[in-house]
């Protein structure tokens, strides 16, 4: 998330941004609280490639919808 703020930093004076980083975050948020993170169902290296698909997906919506606004 914060790697996508430093990225998109200057459309900092849309309201789409913060918007957007909101609702990344509370996402973000609910997913960690809510699916349940033991050892045994999610190993460190499964983790890596839904850490760069989720990346990936942000991105994309990051950068099109403020292209776009």
């Amino acid at each position: 998330m914060f790697a996508l703020g430093f990225i998109a930093w200057e459309f900092r004076r849309k309201q789409s941004f913060w918007l957007l980083m909101v609702g990344i975050a509370a996402v973000h948020l609910m997913v960690t609280f809510l699916v349940p993170w033991q050892d045994s169902r999610f190993p460190g290296f499964l983790l890596v490639p839904i850490f760069l698909a989720d990346f990936c997906i942000w991105f994309s919506l990051v950068y099109f919808v403020l292209k776009r606004s």
